[in-house]
């Protein structure tokens, strides 16, 4: 498994009896370290380095079946988004299946901007402490621009946040 963004991962421990093999991929050297410290092991490593340079420079893109990243997708431009999506396609060719979670859903963002001059001034700034909101639409011109066939789930509704989140599984 690819984990893209795994931040310090602790949530990525909950796959480690499922897998064969894990690498962790996140551009805080601080995140990082936590990881390093407290999961990683012979099959469950963690690397520094921008997500969207590793998918370009990785040196063994044909050892992953699997990735995810989960909570930081809408952190990335529109630029960085499409060329991470073409490198995983074009480069990790036995990866068939890619999970993206936590995404903020462009259609439900009166959900949580209450007043329409902060939803202007943050809806497209990847820099802004949700993200980039985009709408399924928008999304799956986006993975079908990059090769991918985007499936689109709701979030448990028992996460706090569920009411305008979405998960999507992109395919080969």
């Amino acid at each position: 498994v690819l984990d893209l963004c795994c931040g310090n991962g602790a949530l990525s421990t909950s796959f480690f009896q499922d897998i064969k093999g894990y690498l962790g991929v996140d551009f805080s050297e601080y995140l990082i370290s936590i990881a390093k410290d407290n999961f990683e092991d012979n099959n469950n490593l963690f690397l520094v380095q921008d997500v969207v340079i590793f998918t370009k420079k990785c040196k063994n893109p044909l050892a992953f079946d699997k990735a995810l990243c989960y909570g930081a997708f809408s952190y990335f431009n529109d630029g960085n988004a499409k060329s991470l999506l073409k490198s995983l396609y074009s480069r990790f060719v036995n990866i068939d299946k890619v999970f993206i979670g936590n995404l903020p859903y462009r259609d439900l963002v009166d959900e949580f901007y209450k007043t329409p001059k902060l939803k202007l001034k943050y809806i497209d700034d990847p820099q802004s402490s949700i993200g980039i909101w985009r709408s399924k639409s928008e999304f799956r011109k986006l993975a079908n621009d990059c090769g991918w066939e985007a499936r689109f789930s709701r979030m448990p509704k028992d996460f706090y946040a569920s009411h305008y989140r979405y998960d999507v599984t992109l395919f080969r």
